[in-house]
């Protein structure tokens, strides 16, 4: 049985390397940088090409729980982890998309390891929606743009975005039908 799992966890690192070094490594560095940003006095870290996603500890993270009127996308990572490279390549255009709409965070769950057990993250990575404090939606492992963004819209993350739609020409004439 031993010999079993240890066959079954080499072979699921053996596809998750693969899948990494398929995917390639471009722009997959977590290099992070203090910037001049505050939330509630306290410096925010942010990753250096990627100033939408901010990297928080558990008490930036608590301030942003209590205090965010958005829905906030929690990216639990490491930086030996390569399917969260992936998942930070998917997550990258979506913090742009969703920008005044969604607060994207991200945790390091090394750095990190009390918000990793007060949120029992089992799987890297692991994303966490929440809307005014409560989970909405968990997705351990890598997951693709269109799930997330399904998951946004039921967070209310809504589009802001009006949509006109020209008057027929009875309305515009003015005849009301």
């Amino acid at each position: 049985m031993r010999f079993f799992a240890t066959a079954v966890l080499v072979a699921g690192m053996l596809c998750l390397l693969f899948i990494a070094a398929y995917f390639g490594s471009a722009n997959t560095d977590r290099e992070v940088e203090t910037t001049s940003e505050s939330v509630v006095d306290t410096s925010v870290t942010t990753s250096s090409d990627k100033a939408e996603i901010l990297s928080v500890d558990a008490a930036k993270l608590d301030v942003f729980m209590k205090d965010s009127d958005q829905p906030l996308l929690i990216d639990f990572w490491a930086s030996w982890c390569g399917p969260c490279r992936i998942q930070d390549d998917i997550l990258t255009p979506l913090a742009s998309e969703y920008s005044g709409r969604v607060t994207l965070l991200r945790v390091d769950v090394e750095e990190n390891e009390d918000l990793a057990e007060r949120f029992e993250i089992e799987e890297l990575p692991t994303i966490i929606i929440l809307s005014e404090g409560h989970v909405v939606d968990r997705f351990p492992g890598v997951t693709q743009a269109q799930i997330l963004r399904d998951s946004l819209l039921r967070a209310g993350a809504g589009e802001e975005v009006a949509v006109l739609r020209p008057m027929s020409s009875s309305v515009a004439a003015g005849s009301g039908k």
